[in-house]
C-alpha cells in the first residue's frame, strides 16, 4: 500500500457522541456503519491516493496533528481491511476468490444439516422496500404531525381505561387462549390479527426512518425466540446527526402499534363477547398493547427498548459487548485463564456489568418458562415421544453455548493441567463431590404428582329447559345469590306461541258458535260447541302452562355458578338441555384429576398445593378429603377436597394442583422427575 486512497462513495455524517464530536462513516455497498473520532477523520481525508503515508503524515504534522508515518500506514491498512479504501486489481481478485470460497463453504455446511446458526434468531430477507416507502410517505404525512401525537396520547389513555374496566374479561380470555380452551379458528384469527399489527409496527420504523432522511433497503421475516416475527432494517438511522431522530425511529413502531391497540380496545369494549370480532379486537389489545410494553419496550431483549437504551447510553453493540464482558469475567475469575480484557472504558465496564447480569437472568428465566411450558404440552400430548422432541429442540437451541463452554473448559484444563497435578485442589474436588452426594441424600424433597383441578359447588342444582326455544333474556350473572322462585332466564318458542294464538282463536270461535246456537234454541248444537270448546280450553291452558314454564325460576336458594350466563342470550336450547346451575355459596369442592405415574399413591390426607388460573392470588395448601375413580381412560383417579367459598374461590375456577405422595431426598426427587416424564404404556 504505497498511495492509499479513501473510497469516494463513502457517506460522512457528523454527530455529537457522549458530548464530544464524532463522525459516522456509511459504506453504501456493504451497508455497514463505522464511528470515528475527529483526528481519525483528518487522517482518512489525507488518504487521497496522490501521496504516500509518510507524505500524508508530514502534511498532518503541519496542520497540528502529531502522527507518525507508521501510524498513518497502520491506520490505512485497518481501513483497507474494513473495505473503506480502494483496492488494487490484484487485491480485488484475491478478495473475490475469498468470497467465492466462503460462499462454497456455506453451501457445503448447509448441505450437512438444515439447522445452522443461532436457532433463537433466524432472519429471511424478502425484499427492498425503499422505493415503496418513498411512494407512501407523502400520503402519510399526517402521522408525523403534532396533531397526531396529541390524538395518540388521548387514545393511549382510552386504552388503559378500557383495560382497567375489562381486566377480569381480559385475564379470562387470555387464560382461554393460553390453555387452548378456544376453537382453532379463533386461535388462527388471533395469530393473523397479531401478525398484521406486527407488520404495521415494522412499517412504522421504516416510514419514520424515511421521514428523517434515511434509507430502508431490507425488510423480512425472522424467527425470534420461538415465535414468528418481522423486521425492518433501519440501520441508516445511525447516520442521523440528532439523537432525537434516532430515538424516534426506534420508538415509532411501538407508538403506532399502541395506537392500533387503542382503537382495538374501543372495538373490544363494544363488541359482543365470544364473537369473531371480539377475538380480533382482543388480539389487537394484547399484541399491540401489553405485548408492546413487556416485549418491545423491554431493554433486556434485542428489540425496540434495547436499541433505545443503547442510543440513550451511547454504547453501540451493548448486548454483545456486555455478554462478552461477562464471559471474560467468568473465564478470568473462575477458570483463571490469562485473557486480555475486551476494549472498554470505565463507564462502559460498569454498564456492561449491570446490563449483562440483568439480561442474562431475564433470558434465563424466559427460556426456563418456555421450556417448562413446552415440556408440559409435549408430554401431555405425545408422552415419551414429546419428551424426545423437547430434548432434540433443547439440543439445537443450546448446542452453540455448550460447544463454547466445552472449548473454554478444555482451554482451562490445558492451561492449568500441570499446576493441578499433585495439587491440593484434587483432594478438595473429591471432598466437594462427596459433599454434593451427601447433601443430595440429606436434603428432603417431596415426591409429587400433578393434575388439573376444577372448583365445583358442593350441592349443584341443574335447571333444564322444559321445551325447545331461543334464550331471549338472562336476568342473573355468575355469582348472583338468588332465592327460591327468583326469575333466572326467559326462553321463547315462536312455534308454541303461534299454536297458542291459533288455539285461542278456535276457542273464541267455538264460544261464539255456542252463543248463536243458544240464541236460536238449539240445545244439541250448544252441547257440541261447549264440548269442543272445553277441549280447546284445556289445550289452551296446557299451552299457557308450557309458555309460562319457559320463564325459568330458581328451584331453591343458592348462587349462580354457570360461567358467564349472560352469553347465553341468542342461543337455541333443546328440550331437557341444562341451561343454568345453582350451587351452595358457603363452600366449594376442589376436584383434581390425577393422571400418569404416581396416581395410585394418592391417599386421603395427602398434602395438596393449588395454583388457580386467572388470579393474582398465590397458591394455597390443603389436604385430600376423598378419592373416587374416573371413567376416562386418561384420568383414573380424582382427589377431592373442600374449601370455603369467597372472592378467591368460586365454582368454575380451574388451575394446577400438586399432590405430595411421599417424602424423599434430592436424588429421589430427580429420579422421580425422570420417571414421571416417561409413559409406562410406551415402554411396555
Amino acid at each position: 500500500m504505497t498511495r492509499p486512497r479513501l473510497r469516494p462513495d463513502l457517506v460522512l455524517v457528523e454527530q455529537s457522541y457522549r458530548g464530544e464530536q464524532s463522525f459516522i462513516v456509511k459504506d453504501p455497498q456493504s451497508r455497514k456503519y463505522f464511528r470515528f473520532r475527529p483526528v481519525e477523520i483528518m487522517v482518512m481525508q489525507s488518504l487521497d491516493g496522490r501521496q504516500t503515508p509518510a507524505e500524508a503524515a508530514a502534511g498532518l504534522v503541519r496542520e497540528g496533528v502529531n502522527v507518525s508515518p507508521a501510524g498513518v500506514e497502520a491506520f490505512a491498512r485497518k481501513l483497507s481491511g474494513m473495505g473503506l479504501c480502494e483496492r488494487t486489481l490484484s487485491e480485488r481478485s484475491v478478495l473475490q476468490m475469498e468470497r467465492l470460497r466462503a460462499a462454497r463453504g456455506r453451501r457445503l455446511r448447509r448441505g450437512m444439516g438444515p439447522f445452522k446458526g443461532d436457532i433463537l434468531r433466524l432472519r429471511w430477507s424478502v425484499g427492498d422496500p425503499n422505493n415503496l416507502l418513498d411512494r407512501w410517505l407523502p400520503r402519510l404525512r399526517f402521522f408525523f404531525t403534532p396533531a397526531f401525537l396529541r390524538i395518540s396520547v388521548l387514545l393511549f389513555a382510552v386504552y388503559f381505561l378500557v383495560l382497567a374496566l375489562k381486566w377480569p374479561d381480559f385475564v379470562a380470555t387470555l387464560s382461554d387462549f393460553y390453555n387452548l380452551n378456544v376453537a382453532l379458528t379463533s386461535v388462527v384469527v388471533f395469530w393473523l390479527a397479531g401478525t398484521a399489527i406486527i407488520v404495521i409496527h415494522e412499517l412504522g420504523h421504516g416510514l419514520t426512518c424515511k421521514y428523517f432522511g434515511g434509507q430502508v433497503h431490507e425488510i423480512g421475516v425472522m424467527y425470534f425466540y420461538f415465535q414468528l416475527a418481522f423486521f425492518c432494517n433501519v440501520n441508516d438511522a445511525w447516520t442521523f446527526p440528532e439523537r432525537r431522530a434516532r430515538i424516534w425511529v426506534t420508538a415509532a413502531g411501538s407508538w403506532i402499534q399502541m395506537v392500533v391497540a387503542s382503537i382495538a380496545a374501543i372495538v373490544w369494549w363494544a363488541a359482543m363477547p365470544g364473537t369473531m370480532l371480539s377475538y380480533v379486537a382482543f388480539a389487537g389489545v394484547f399484541t399491540g398493547g401489553i405485548a408492546t410494553v413487556f416485549m418491545n419496550a423491554n431493554p433486556l431483549i434485542p428489540l425496540d427498548g434495547y436499541y433505545a437504551l443503547s442510543d440513550y447510553l451511547e454504547v453501540p453493540n451493548l448486548r454483545k459487548r456486555a455478554f462478552g464482558h461477562l464471559a471474560w469475567l467468568a473465564q478470568t475469575r473462575l477458570l483463571r485463564l490469562d485473557l486480555p480484557a475486551p476494549p472498554a472504558d470505565e463507564r462502559e465496564r460498569r454498564v456492561f456489568l449491570v446490563y449483562g447480569w440483568l439480561a442474562a437472568v431475564y433470558i434465563g428465566m424466559a427460556l426456563t418458562f418456555f421450556a417448562a411450558t413446552a415440556l408440559g404440552w409435549l408430554n401431555r400430548w405425545l408422552g415419551a415421544v414429546g419428551i424426545i422432541i423437547f430434548l432434540a429442540g433443547a439440543f439445537l437451541t443450546l448446542r452453540g453455548p455448550i460447544k463454547a463452554l466445552l472449548r473454554t473448559a478444555k482451554a482451562a484444563v490445558r492451561q492449568h493441567r500441570a499446576a493441578w497435578r499433585g495439587h491440593p485442589w484434587r483432594r478438595r474436588l473429591i471432598i466437594g463431590a462427596a459433599a454434593v452426594v451427601l447433601l443430595g441424600v440429606l436434603i428432603p424433597w417431596p415426591i409429587t404428582v400433578a393434575g388439573r383441578f376444577v372448583a365445583a359447588p358442593v350441592l349443584s342444582i341443574p335447571h333444564v329447559s322444559p321445551d325447545s326455544g331461543l334464550i331471549v333474556r338472562v336476568q342473573v350473572r355468575e355469582g348472583t345469590s338468588v332465592t327460591a322462585g327468583s326469575p333466572l332466564l326467559e326462553i321463547r318458542n315462536l312455534e308454541l306461541e303461534r299454536e297458542l294464538v291459533s288455539t285461542r282463536r278456535i276457542a273464541d270461535s267455538l264460544a261464539s258458535e255456542s252463543a248463536r246456537a243458544r240464541g236460536h234454541g238449539r240445545p244439541v248444537e250448544v252441547a257440541l260447541a261447549d264440548a269442543a270448546r272445553s277441549v280447546e280450553d284445556a289445550r289452551l291452558a296446557g299451552l299457557q302452562h308450557r309458555l309460562e314454564a319457559l320463564r325459568i325460576r330458581a328451584l331453591g336458594s343458592g348462587t349462580v355458578v354457570t360461567p358467564r350466563p349472560e352469553e347465553l342470550v341468542g342461543r337455541w336450547v333443546s328440550n331437557g338441555e341444562t341451561v343454568l346451575h345453582l350451587g351452595r355459596s358457603d363452600s366449594v369442592e376442589i376436584r383434581i384429576a390425577v393422571r400418569g405415574a404416581g396416581e395410585s399413591l394418592v391417599a386421603v390426607g395427602s398434602r395438596v398445593r393449588l395454583l388457580p388460573d386467572g388470579t393474582l392470588d398465590g397458591p394455597i395448601t390443603a389436604r385430600v378429603a376423598s378419592l373416587s375413580a374416573v371413567a376416562s381412560s386418561s384420568e383414573t383417579v380424582e382427589a377431592r377436597l373442600r374449601l370455603p367459598a369467597g372472592t378467591s374461590w368460586r365454582p368454575g375456577m380451574t388451575g394446577q394442583a400438586s399432590v405430595t405422595v411421599r417424602r424423599s431426598n434430592l436424588w429421589g426427587g430427580l429420579w422421580w422427575a425422570i420417571r414421571r416424564g416417561i409413559r409406562s404404556d410406551i415402554l411396555l
